[in-house]
């Protein structure tokens, strides 16, 4: 099929608009979620993303251009990419014969580099492009309209907030169930573009919502109890876990141990991940306090011991993945304050990674390094616990306070000498005294020089918190008004 003049055009048109320098940025998607998952919701580019077809006296020059295009995405040479994806872009536009789709496919990846760079703008105009391209072929609910549709939707999201890219997803949802039928797994990818933008503006009951539904379509799909459905349980328990599901995640992870168990075998390396994922959502509670539960049940020390287990038996382990699962065991005794286990546990990863020497760097990134382990701030309004009138102050009524502690940091993690070395305003004790307790509860994974447990001193944590006037004590206001001279000046 040959593209038409206003192809050409409509192309070309937004490739110019594209050549302005651009300067590489970091990628605008955000970092991944805690334990270094791949987060729910997080953009995946791969899904639109292709090479346009490879046929014609160019192939061997797009083929290049491509792999170009495809190793600067890897180390986030967006730059790069970019000028690679502009070569593409031309020699489709010079095919004397062409499918409409390439045009298309090559609007797409220069707009996921652009997107990727931080040129929201101009990437957004490539989406449209390739919008218009398909649809200018008189087919307006062509399957291959939801891939820039979704690329468009997560640039929107990016600089116009939920409410547009939702609205433009949408209608990538609509064209799916036109093409696939409403109960496609088609649409999942669709859905868990909506879910990432509710994650990322806070609106949990959508994200709810489309997790529901992305779950009833692998349902519908595959039994309970298929292998085939571990992938959307695992997905399932990482929007869980990023929602504060702890009791929803604890038993989709239970889901999962029990179909590999009885498809892979009670001891697949497989099991490791799930046992340390619900191991931790035994280690909090929902307010946010460590406990330890009773021997008799199954519990985070049950199941971070079936991970070192695992780990030290199976021909696919490593000494990275035995010494994960030995910190996993050892943190939790620290939360729980069984210092001796801990300790011993620690001594031994240090030895397990000091006996190859290329695990250096990661012993000291894992036991030289101070890391947190139970670290629940204070509420940053002063008088929460007093009142509950905070949401009916207009934001001029409220001030800044802070506090600034200094603490050490003992062999077994946890924090004394806790003093304070800034206060303003200066003698407010009731939030001193939440402070100091906030930062007593706080604790570290210990800090280890040359395989000893050692203390850290001269640490220090700074809290930022929001009060009123009215809530300081009257000695406190007088000497705060006394200072200035003159009444203080609300802002």
């Amino acid at each position: 099929m040959q593209i038409t003049a206003v192809h050409v055009c409509l192309a070309a048109c937004c490739l110019l608009l594209s050549q302005a320098p651009s300067v590489a940025q970091e990628s605008p998607i955000g970092p991944a979620p805690a334990d270094s998952n791949t987060g729910p919701g997080t953009f995946r580019w791969t899904d639109i993303i292709k090479p346009p077809s490879m046929s014609g006296d160019d192939s061997g020059e797009i083929r290049r251009q491509y792999d170009n295009y495809s190793d600067a995405l890897a180390v986030d040479a967006f730059a790069e990419a970019e000028v690679a994806a502009k070569q593409m872009v031309t020699l489709v536009l010079q095919r004397p014969d062409n499918e409409k789709f390439d045009v298309s496919q090559a609007l797409i990846n220069l707009a996921a580099a652009q997107q990727l760079g931080g040129d929201l703008d101009t990437a957004m105009l490539n989406y449209q492009a390739a919008v218009d391209n398909i649809e200018s072929q008189g087919d307006l609910l062509s399957q291959h309209l939801v891939s820039p549709l979704r690329g468009l939707a997560a640039a929107q999201a990016d600089r116009d907030g939920p409410v547009v890219a939702v609205r433009t997803l949408d209608r990538a949802l609509h064209i799916s169930n036109v093409n696939s039928g409403p109960h496609s797994s088609q649409q999942v990818p669709i859905l868990e573009s909506m879910l990432q933008i509710s994650l990322e503006h806070g609106d949990d009951a959508s994200a709810k919502n489309m997790l529901e539904r992305i779950y009833t379509l692998a349902l519908r799909e595959y039994s309970l109890g298929a292998e085939e459905l571990l992938p959307t349980l695992m997905y399932k328990a990482r929007v869980e876990n990023q929602l504060g599901m702890q009791l929803a995640e604890r038993e989709t992870y239970r889901q999962i141990i029990k179909i590999t168990s009885r498809t892979r075998g009670a001891e697949d390396f497989s099991l490791i991940e799930p046992y340390l994922k619900i191991g931790r959502t035994y280690v909090y509670d929902a307010a946010g306090e460590s406990y330890r539960s009773l021997p008799t049940a199954p519990t985070a020390e049950w199941y971070f011991k079936k991970a070192v287990r695992i780990a030290e038996s199976s021909p696919d382990s490593n000494i990275r993945t035995r010494s994960a699962c030995l910190l996993s065991l050892a943190d939790y005794y620290t939360v729980v304050g069984v210092e001796g286990k801990a300790d011993s546990l620690y001594r031994y990863t240090w030895k397990l990674l000091s006996a190859d020497d290329s695990m250096h760097a990661q012993r000291d990134a894992d036991l030289s390094q101070l890391r947190p382990l139970a670290f629940r701030r204070p509420h940053n309004y002063a008088n929460f616990g007093y009142k509950s009138d905070i949401h009916e102050s207009s934001p001029d009524e409220l001030l800044t306070g802070v506090l600034t502690v200094s603490y050490t940091i003992e062999k077994d993690g946890t924090t004394t000498a806790i003093e304070i070395i800034e206060a303003d305003p200066a003698g407010f004790e009731p939030m001193e005294l939440r402070v100091r307790q906030a930062v007593k509860k706080f604790v570290f994974r210990p800090r280890y020089i040359d395989g000893e447990a050692t203390e850290a001193a001269d640490q220090h944590y700074r809290h930022e918190y929001f009060y009123r006037l009215s809530d300081l004590p009257d000695a406190v206001s007088k000497a705060r008004d006394g200072a200035t001279g003159k009444a203080p000046q609300i802002h």
